[in-house]
Protein backbone atom coordinates (compact mmCIF):
# COMPACT_ATOMS: atom_id res chain seq x y z
CA UNK A 1 0.00 0.00 0.00
CA UNK A 2 2.69 2.49 1.23
CA UNK A 3 4.64 1.67 -2.38
CA UNK A 4 1.51 2.38 -4.32
CA UNK A 5 1.16 5.64 -2.22
CA UNK A 6 4.97 6.42 -3.54
CA UNK A 7 3.83 5.45 -6.92
CA UNK A 8 1.32 7.80 -7.35
CA UNK A 9 3.50 10.68 -5.71
CA UNK A 10 5.87 10.20 -7.96
CA UNK A 11 3.72 10.08 -11.09
CA UNK A 12 1.88 13.55 -10.02
CA UNK A 13 5.18 15.03 -9.14
CA UNK A 14 6.07 14.01 -13.10
CA UNK A 15 2.55 15.23 -14.37
CA UNK A 16 2.42 18.49 -12.48
CA UNK A 17 6.65 18.94 -13.74
CA UNK A 18 5.65 18.12 -17.25
CA UNK A 19 3.10 20.17 -17.36
CA UNK A 20 5.03 23.21 -15.92
CA UNK A 21 7.58 22.19 -18.59
CA UNK A 22 5.02 22.65 -21.38
CA UNK A 23 3.46 25.86 -19.97
CA UNK A 24 6.63 27.59 -19.80
CA UNK A 25 7.46 26.96 -23.26
CA UNK A 26 4.36 27.43 -24.93
CA UNK A 27 4.65 30.84 -27.13
CA UNK A 28 3.53 34.10 -25.64
CA UNK A 29 1.38 36.14 -27.97
CA UNK A 30 2.71 38.78 -29.47
CA UNK A 31 1.30 42.34 -27.98
CA UNK A 32 2.32 44.07 -30.88
CA UNK A 33 0.97 41.69 -33.05
CA UNK A 34 -1.29 44.39 -34.89
CA UNK A 35 -0.45 46.45 -38.06
CA UNK A 36 1.00 49.73 -38.56
CA UNK A 37 0.68 52.26 -41.80
CA UNK A 38 2.10 55.32 -42.34
CA UNK A 39 0.56 58.49 -43.32
CA UNK A 40 2.57 61.51 -44.53
CA UNK A 41 1.23 64.87 -46.00
CA UNK A 42 3.28 66.41 -48.57
CA UNK A 43 3.00 69.32 -51.15
CA UNK A 44 5.21 70.38 -54.15
CA UNK A 45 5.41 73.71 -53.21
CA UNK A 46 7.66 74.37 -56.94
CA UNK A 47 4.63 73.12 -59.09
CA UNK A 48 3.83 76.22 -61.26
CA UNK A 49 0.00 75.35 -61.55
CA UNK A 50 -0.40 74.43 -57.50
CA UNK A 51 1.49 78.21 -57.42
CA UNK A 52 -1.14 79.34 -59.31
CA UNK A 53 -3.97 77.97 -57.85
CA UNK A 54 -2.89 79.07 -54.00
CA UNK A 55 -2.29 82.77 -55.48
CA UNK A 56 -5.79 82.68 -56.48
CA UNK A 57 -7.33 81.86 -53.31
CA UNK A 58 -4.75 84.27 -51.30
CA UNK A 59 -6.54 87.58 -53.18
CA UNK A 60 -9.41 86.49 -50.82
CA UNK A 61 -7.18 86.82 -47.83
CA UNK A 62 -6.14 89.75 -45.99
CA UNK A 63 -3.78 89.33 -42.90
CA UNK A 64 -2.60 86.34 -43.47
CA UNK A 65 1.36 85.95 -41.69
CA UNK A 66 4.29 84.64 -43.69
CA UNK A 67 3.75 81.51 -40.93
CA UNK A 68 0.33 81.13 -42.48
CA UNK A 69 1.29 81.46 -46.42
CA UNK A 70 4.63 81.99 -46.66
CA UNK A 71 6.77 79.77 -49.70
CA UNK A 72 9.15 78.46 -46.75
CA UNK A 73 5.81 76.44 -45.69
CA UNK A 74 5.15 74.37 -49.29
CA UNK A 75 9.12 74.29 -50.27
CA UNK A 76 9.86 71.13 -51.79
CA UNK A 77 13.83 69.30 -51.11
CA UNK A 78 13.45 66.24 -51.79
CA UNK A 79 12.69 66.07 -47.75
CA UNK A 80 9.96 62.83 -48.41
CA UNK A 81 12.45 60.68 -50.59
CA UNK A 82 14.87 60.62 -47.79
CA UNK A 83 12.29 60.22 -44.91
CA UNK A 84 11.09 57.47 -46.63
CA UNK A 85 14.60 55.82 -47.07
CA UNK A 86 15.00 56.50 -42.91
CA UNK A 87 11.68 54.35 -42.73
CA UNK A 88 12.79 51.89 -44.85
CA UNK A 89 16.18 51.01 -43.12
CA UNK A 90 14.78 51.80 -39.52
CA UNK A 91 11.37 50.84 -38.78
CA UNK A 92 10.69 48.38 -42.08
CA UNK A 93 8.00 47.01 -40.20
CA UNK A 94 5.37 49.33 -41.20
CA UNK A 95 2.55 47.67 -43.66
CA UNK A 96 1.54 50.41 -45.81
CA UNK A 97 2.63 53.96 -46.58
CA UNK A 98 0.20 56.48 -47.64
CA UNK A 99 1.04 60.07 -48.90
CA UNK A 100 -1.47 62.74 -48.79
CA UNK A 101 -1.63 65.16 -51.82
CA UNK A 102 -3.02 67.71 -53.95
CA UNK A 103 -2.95 66.16 -57.01
CA UNK A 104 0.66 65.67 -57.48
CA UNK A 105 2.97 63.01 -56.87
CA UNK A 106 7.09 63.24 -56.26
CA UNK A 107 8.93 62.98 -59.81
CA UNK A 108 11.48 60.39 -58.02
CA UNK A 109 8.73 58.15 -56.72
CA UNK A 110 7.65 54.82 -58.46
CA UNK A 111 5.22 52.57 -58.58
CA UNK A 112 5.06 50.76 -55.33
CA UNK A 113 2.93 47.98 -54.09
CA UNK A 114 3.49 49.53 -50.17
CA UNK A 115 2.68 53.32 -51.20
CA UNK A 116 -0.79 54.71 -51.61
CA UNK A 117 -1.43 58.33 -53.16
CA UNK A 118 -3.88 59.64 -51.57
CA UNK A 119 -5.59 62.93 -53.11
CA UNK A 120 -7.45 65.45 -51.16
CA UNK A 121 -10.45 64.86 -52.90
CA UNK A 122 -10.41 61.25 -51.49
CA UNK A 123 -11.22 62.55 -48.22
CA UNK A 124 -12.50 66.07 -48.00
CA UNK A 125 -15.69 67.37 -48.95
CA UNK A 126 -16.04 68.48 -51.86
CA UNK A 127 -16.62 71.83 -50.75
CA UNK A 128 -14.16 71.94 -48.15
CA UNK A 129 -11.33 71.86 -51.34
CA UNK A 130 -8.82 73.25 -51.97
CA UNK A 131 -6.92 73.57 -49.53
CA UNK A 132 -3.68 75.07 -48.45
CA UNK A 133 -3.60 74.31 -44.98
CA UNK A 134 -1.75 71.24 -43.15
CA UNK A 135 -4.12 71.63 -39.94
CA UNK A 136 -7.03 70.75 -41.68
CA UNK A 137 -5.45 67.81 -43.96
CA UNK A 138 -4.60 66.56 -40.66
CA UNK A 139 -8.57 66.35 -39.65
CA UNK A 140 -8.76 63.98 -42.51
CA UNK A 141 -6.06 61.60 -41.55
CA UNK A 142 -8.68 58.85 -40.17
CA UNK A 143 -10.34 59.01 -43.12
CA UNK A 144 -7.90 57.23 -45.89
CA UNK A 145 -9.65 54.27 -46.98
CA UNK A 146 -7.82 51.18 -45.96
CA UNK A 147 -5.90 52.92 -42.78
CA UNK A 148 -5.58 50.46 -40.41
CA UNK A 149 -6.17 50.98 -36.84
CA UNK A 150 -3.08 51.66 -35.53
CA UNK A 151 -1.22 54.51 -37.90
CA UNK A 152 1.65 56.86 -37.40
CA UNK A 153 1.56 60.55 -39.16
CA UNK A 154 4.52 62.89 -40.13
CA UNK A 155 4.90 65.27 -42.47
CA UNK A 156 7.99 64.77 -44.85
CA UNK A 157 10.82 66.19 -43.06
CA UNK A 158 10.72 63.83 -40.06
CA UNK A 159 13.24 61.16 -40.34
CA UNK A 160 13.94 58.14 -38.34
CA UNK A 161 17.47 57.96 -37.27
CA UNK A 162 17.98 54.28 -35.29
CA UNK A 163 15.81 50.85 -35.82
CA UNK A 164 12.95 51.05 -33.35
CA UNK A 165 10.37 48.76 -32.21
CA UNK A 166 6.35 49.40 -32.46
CA UNK A 167 7.47 49.24 -28.83
CA UNK A 168 8.58 52.95 -29.27
CA UNK A 169 5.39 54.21 -30.36
CA UNK A 170 2.88 51.95 -28.71
CA UNK A 171 2.20 49.96 -25.69
CA UNK A 172 1.26 46.45 -25.00
CA UNK A 173 -2.34 47.62 -25.00
CA UNK A 174 -2.09 48.72 -28.70
CA UNK A 175 -2.15 52.19 -27.18
CA UNK A 176 0.13 55.71 -28.35
CA UNK A 177 2.75 56.67 -26.78
CA UNK A 178 3.27 60.55 -27.53
CA UNK A 179 6.03 62.84 -26.97
CA UNK A 180 4.79 65.52 -25.24
CA UNK A 181 6.43 69.20 -24.69
CA UNK A 182 5.31 72.03 -22.04
CA UNK A 183 4.48 74.58 -24.17
CA UNK A 184 5.73 77.99 -22.64
CA UNK A 185 9.03 76.48 -21.37
CA UNK A 186 10.16 78.22 -25.42
CA UNK A 187 9.04 81.62 -26.68
CA UNK A 188 6.34 81.10 -29.12
CA UNK A 189 4.90 84.65 -30.35
CA UNK A 190 3.82 83.07 -33.61
CA UNK A 191 1.29 81.07 -35.23
CA UNK A 192 1.74 77.82 -34.92
CA UNK A 193 2.30 78.36 -30.79
CA UNK A 194 -0.90 80.52 -30.75
CA UNK A 195 -2.84 77.45 -32.49
CA UNK A 196 -1.53 75.26 -29.78
CA UNK A 197 -2.22 76.96 -27.17
CA UNK A 198 -5.89 77.61 -28.75
CA UNK A 199 -6.17 74.03 -29.04
CA UNK A 200 -4.88 73.25 -25.08
CA UNK A 201 -7.24 75.79 -24.32
CA UNK A 202 -10.63 74.33 -25.86
CA UNK A 203 -9.82 71.15 -24.41
CA UNK A 204 -9.00 72.44 -20.81
CA UNK A 205 -12.20 74.65 -20.54
CA UNK A 206 -14.35 71.15 -21.87
CA UNK A 207 -12.55 68.86 -19.22
CA UNK A 208 -12.07 72.08 -16.60
CA UNK A 209 -7.96 71.74 -16.38
CA UNK A 210 -6.23 74.39 -15.18
CA UNK A 211 -3.59 74.96 -17.78
CA UNK A 212 -2.81 78.73 -16.86
CA UNK A 213 -1.41 79.50 -20.34
CA UNK A 214 1.13 76.40 -20.35
CA UNK A 215 -0.92 73.72 -22.11
CA UNK A 216 1.01 71.04 -24.28
CA UNK A 217 2.24 70.49 -27.66
CA UNK A 218 3.82 67.35 -29.25
CA UNK A 219 7.31 67.25 -30.14
CA UNK A 220 7.77 67.28 -33.99
CA UNK A 221 8.66 63.94 -34.85
CA UNK A 222 6.35 61.26 -35.92
CA UNK A 223 3.35 60.43 -33.78
CA UNK A 224 1.08 57.56 -33.03
CA UNK A 225 -2.02 56.69 -33.36
CA UNK A 226 -5.49 55.12 -33.31
CA UNK A 227 -7.83 55.57 -36.18
CA UNK A 228 -11.25 54.76 -34.04
CA UNK A 229 -9.90 57.02 -30.89
CA UNK A 230 -9.21 59.97 -33.55
CA UNK A 231 -12.59 59.75 -35.42
CA UNK A 232 -14.46 59.21 -31.31
CA UNK A 233 -12.70 62.59 -30.08
CA UNK A 234 -13.17 64.47 -33.07
CA UNK A 235 -17.04 63.96 -32.55
CA UNK A 236 -16.76 65.05 -29.53
CA UNK A 237 -15.38 68.46 -30.64
CA UNK A 238 -17.33 68.23 -33.57
CA UNK A 239 -17.82 72.24 -34.36
CA UNK A 240 -13.98 72.79 -34.05
CA UNK A 241 -12.75 70.13 -36.49
CA UNK A 242 -15.41 71.00 -38.89
CA UNK A 243 -14.19 74.55 -38.71
CA UNK A 244 -10.70 73.55 -39.44
CA UNK A 245 -11.71 71.40 -42.03
CA UNK A 246 -13.23 74.54 -43.95
CA UNK A 247 -9.90 76.30 -42.77
CA UNK A 248 -8.08 77.14 -46.78
CA UNK A 249 -5.30 78.60 -44.70
CA UNK A 250 -3.56 78.28 -41.34
CA UNK A 251 -5.22 80.46 -38.61
CA UNK A 252 -5.14 80.26 -34.50
CA UNK A 253 -8.35 79.23 -33.90
CA UNK A 254 -8.26 76.08 -35.14
CA UNK A 255 -7.98 72.69 -33.52
CA UNK A 256 -4.56 70.63 -34.28
CA UNK A 257 -4.18 67.54 -33.72
CA UNK A 258 -2.42 67.67 -30.08
CA UNK A 259 -6.09 67.80 -29.02
CA UNK A 260 -6.67 64.06 -30.34
CA UNK A 261 -3.41 63.23 -28.23
CA UNK A 262 -4.75 65.40 -24.96
CA UNK A 263 -8.00 63.92 -24.94
CA UNK A 264 -6.83 60.19 -25.44
CA UNK A 265 -4.70 61.00 -22.42
CA UNK A 266 -7.04 62.09 -20.27
CA UNK A 267 -9.11 59.16 -21.10
CA UNK A 268 -6.20 57.05 -20.05
CA UNK A 269 -5.31 55.60 -23.62
CA UNK A 270 -2.39 57.60 -24.33
CA UNK A 271 1.02 57.59 -22.44
CA UNK A 272 2.79 61.36 -22.87
CA UNK A 273 6.09 60.61 -22.91
CA UNK A 274 7.36 63.94 -21.74
CA UNK A 275 10.75 65.79 -22.84
CA UNK A 276 12.89 68.25 -22.25
CA UNK A 277 13.74 71.32 -24.42
CA UNK A 278 17.15 70.44 -24.23
CA UNK A 279 18.59 68.21 -27.43
CA UNK A 280 20.56 66.21 -25.52
CA UNK A 281 17.16 64.98 -23.47
CA UNK A 282 15.48 64.85 -26.16
CA UNK A 283 14.11 61.85 -28.68
CA UNK A 284 13.12 64.60 -31.17
CA UNK A 285 15.23 67.54 -32.73
CA UNK A 286 13.48 70.52 -33.83
CA UNK A 287 15.03 73.31 -36.03
CA UNK A 288 13.58 76.15 -34.54
CA UNK A 289 13.88 79.90 -36.34
CA UNK A 290 17.04 80.28 -33.36
CA UNK A 291 19.05 77.60 -34.44
CA UNK A 292 21.79 78.42 -37.24
CA UNK A 293 23.25 74.76 -37.64
CA UNK A 294 20.35 71.85 -36.46
CA UNK A 295 22.80 69.44 -38.77
CA UNK A 296 25.13 69.69 -36.20
CA UNK A 297 23.44 69.14 -33.28
CA UNK A 298 21.59 65.72 -35.18
CA UNK A 299 25.15 64.49 -35.13
CA UNK A 300 26.46 65.48 -31.87
CA UNK A 301 23.14 64.25 -29.70
CA UNK A 302 22.16 61.45 -32.19
CA UNK A 303 18.08 61.65 -31.75
CA UNK A 304 16.21 58.79 -32.12
CA UNK A 305 13.96 60.83 -34.44
CA UNK A 306 14.60 64.07 -35.99
CA UNK A 307 12.49 67.19 -37.40
CA UNK A 308 14.21 69.75 -39.65
CA UNK A 309 12.56 72.45 -40.94
CA UNK A 310 12.89 75.29 -43.39
CA UNK A 311 13.66 78.60 -41.51
CA UNK A 312 12.17 81.80 -43.65
CA UNK A 313 14.51 83.89 -45.49
CA UNK A 314 17.47 81.55 -45.79
CA UNK A 315 17.68 80.70 -49.48
CA UNK A 316 21.30 78.16 -49.11
CA UNK A 317 18.91 76.39 -46.47
CA UNK A 318 17.72 73.98 -49.39
CA UNK A 319 20.75 72.65 -50.54
CA UNK A 320 22.68 72.55 -47.62
CA UNK A 321 19.59 70.60 -45.93
CA UNK A 322 20.14 67.97 -49.26
CA UNK A 323 23.72 67.39 -48.94
CA UNK A 324 23.53 66.56 -44.92
CA UNK A 325 20.32 63.87 -46.01
CA UNK A 326 22.47 62.53 -48.69
CA UNK A 327 25.33 61.79 -46.18
CA UNK A 328 22.88 60.45 -43.59
CA UNK A 329 21.13 58.34 -46.11
CA UNK A 330 22.68 57.65 -48.85
CA UNK A 331 21.23 54.19 -50.08
CA UNK A 332 18.02 54.38 -52.13
CA UNK A 333 15.12 53.11 -51.14
CA UNK A 334 13.51 50.12 -52.89
CA UNK A 335 10.39 53.53 -53.59
CA UNK A 336 12.83 55.20 -55.72
CA UNK A 337 13.05 55.26 -59.56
Amino acid sequence: MNKLKFLMIVLLCCTIGYLFFLNTNVPKPDPFNFPVDLVYTWVDGNDLMWQKKKNTYLKDQSNLSQDSAGEHRYADHDELKYSLRSVEKNIPWVRHIYIITDSQKPIWLKDHPKVTIIDHKDIFPPDALPTFNSTAIETRLPFIPGLSEHFLFANDDYFVNFPLEKSFFFDQKGNPIADIFILGLTPQNNLYGDLIQHTNDVVSTKYRLPFNGKGLELGHNITPYRKSYYIENMKEFEKEFHDTTYSKFRSKNEMQRVGITLIDALKHRTLLRFNKMTPQDSPCKYNVLVIDNPFFLIEMYHPCLFCINEPANRPDFGERLRRFLEMKFPEKSSFEK
